[in-house]
């Protein structure tokens, strides 16, 4: 696999929290929909301290990669993510990790491949990676070494997924999703399904649901003819936003992942719609950070409301049947980041006068 000239291993950093340091709430407080990214790369890209950076929001984790020579790099990074959301570095400090340099390179490259998901092996990862990447060059923020950082990182998942059977079988998030609704339901066969958003994860949800046999696919989103796209593609229909009660009193199960800020289902909606339901259960499955669904609507009797960290669970519970697939992929890795490390090492050939 081929990129550019790697940059000084030493100042590369990587700031964020995750799945595996932060709780939900935190998480959501941190999470970064498209616009909110571009407002931080905007601000990163005035710091005197930075040559290059790249920001990573998905429902797992929120991270920052910067190239800086300058020692107070982690604390400038944390404060750009903490301040705007009224968060001191102390709390990102307490719930997150920094790496630098070597390590921050297999950071990266164990996310890229999918070893740091919550559902490991999971093919968002590397779309989400991808568009970090495009985001920071829109930005002028993607210099070449990042960019190299970056291209190896794809290269390295790629080779994971093409090398070991770790992207084989229900490993997905949307894929766990939809066997946590069937568990919950008592089977999917003729269930009525609703999806709010038609983004990457919609869209896996969307077609997982389809294949498992619901009776009816139904696509909300702020984006009516992304909506009507999506439903095209599964045998469904779509609908406005301003359909949301009403279909919420017709569907079995609503799977919701839209980058929304604040939550489309409140409570209050959710009663008014179970009241036309007369007692028909109701399974919401939260896989948006910030949510989507607000957490007061799991108290009402006759729903079930689960979230990614539900989702997070059930993965980790069948964790074991990709072990050994998992060890190989770490392996490859390592001798990714080695490669990786070995070229950014290597002095550049003299030129000739």
């Amino acid at each position: 696999m081929t990129c550019g000239t790697p940059p000084a291993l030493e100042s590369l950093v990587a700031v964020g929290v995750s799945h595996r340091t932060a709780t939900i709430d935190l998480r959501e407080r941190v999470a970064l929909d498209e616009p909110a990214a571009r407002a931080l790369l905007d601000d990163l890209r005035a710091s005197p301290t930075l040559t290059a950076a790249a920001v990573l929001s998905t429902c797992n984790r929120t991270e920052l990669y910067a190239l800086a020579a300058a020692p107070a790099a982690v604390d400038a990074l944390r404060g750009a993510l903490a301040r705007p959301r009224g968060l001191s570095p102390a709390n990102l400090a307490s719930a997150g990790y920094a790496r630098r340099g070597e390590a921050a390179v297999a950071h990266l490259f164990r996310v890229a491949a999918g070893l740091d998901s919550a559902v490991v092996g999971e093919p968002e990862i590397q779309h989400q990676v991808r568009r970090a990447a495009a985001l920071a060059a829109g930005h002028g923020l993607l210099d070449d070494d990042l960019a190299a950082v970056f291209r190896h990182a794809v290269a390295a998942g790629r080779r994971v997924r093409r090398e070991t059977g770790i992207g084989r079988g229900a490993v997905s998030t949307a894929s766990v999703c939809v066997a946590l609704a069937g568990r919950a339901l008592g089977g999917l066969c003729g269930r009525r399904a609703l999806v709010l958003g038609a983004g990457t994860l919609a869209s896996s949800a969307a077609r997982a649901l389809a294949r498992r046999g619901v009776g009816e696919v139904v696509i909300l989103n702020r984006t009516p003819a992304n909506a009507r796209l999506l439903a095209q593609s599964v045998g469904g229909r779509s609908a406005g936003l301003a359909r949301l009660v009403a279909e919420l009193a017709r569907t079995d199960l609503v799977v919701a992942c839209t980058g929304a800020s604040l939550p489309l289902v409140r409570r209050a909606d959710a009663a008014r719609a179970l009241r036309q339901r007369h007692g028909a259960p109701l399974v919401y499955i939260d896989l948006a950070l910030p949510r989507d669904v607000e957490p007061a609507v799991g108290s009402l009797d006759g729903v079930v409301l689960l979230d990614i960290d539900d989702v997070r669970g059930a993965a980790d519970a069948s964790r074991s049947d990709r072990a050994l697939e998992a060890r190989t992929a770490e392996a490859i890795i390592a001798a990714e980041v080695a490669r990786f490390a070995q070229r950014a090492r290597r002095p550049p050939l003299a030129t000739a006068a």
